[in-house]
């Protein structure tokens, strides 16, 4: 914990230093989580928000200012970015979901109506370590984000030697599309 502390505090001083304003949403996921089921409700008891939680404090401490981290105790955060809300969430509270299946498009909807009141035109997750990008029925995209894993040992002791190591970067144009959706390949 007091290693992923520093880290993070190394990078976002770094990015403070580079940007006007640095805004992280955190999102718990299963390999931190205290519990072996996965849950929806006493997420505030997971390591990520233990982390999120000192590193804020330390930011603060430093007198960063222009970096805000959003902490919540649901796994699932809605921004707007140029007027499209966005669900972000990690996946492992909604274990069929895939962003090709209308039906689980729809149930998320439908959380995300209930959750905040307000539906997600794009919805960007991971959990299942496979990038794949998807139009909705509601005019926006659905995106499950690459994995870091792969051919390293993690990836081959866990099934997922064939995956291809990637990272995505996606901007969102001032009509609210989502554009330049990119899987980068990681080596």
């Amino acid at each position: 914990i007091s290693k992923a502390v520093d880290y993070y505090v190394y990078i976002y001083n770094v990015l403070s230093e580079i940007y006007d304003e640095v805004e992280v949403y955190s999102i718990t996921g299963n390999h931190d989580r205290v519990t072996e089921d996965p849950k929806t409700i006493d997420k505030a008891l997971d390591f990520t928000r233990l982390v999120d939680k000192l590193v804020a404090k330390q930011i603060n401490a430093l007198g960063i200012r222009n970096v805000k981290i959003y902490i919540t105790d649901v796994p699932y955060q809605l921004i707007s970015v140029n007027k499209a809300n966005v669900l972000l969430f990690h996946g492992d509270t909604v274990r069929n979901y895939k962003a090709h299946d209308a039906n689980q498009r729809s149930l998320l909807q439908d959380l995300c109506l209930g959750m905040f009141k307000k539906p997600y035109l794009h919805a960007i997750s991971g959990h299942t370590h496979s990038f794949e990008a998807c139009h909705n029925q509601y005019g926006g995209m659905n995106i499950v984000n690459g994995t870091l894993v792969g051919t390293n040992t993690y990836g081959i002791a866990n099934g997922m030697r064939d995956i291809c190591a990637s990272q995505t970067i996606c901007f969102i144009d001032v009509d609210s599309n989502l554009e330049l959706i990119k899987a980068v390949k990681l080596n």
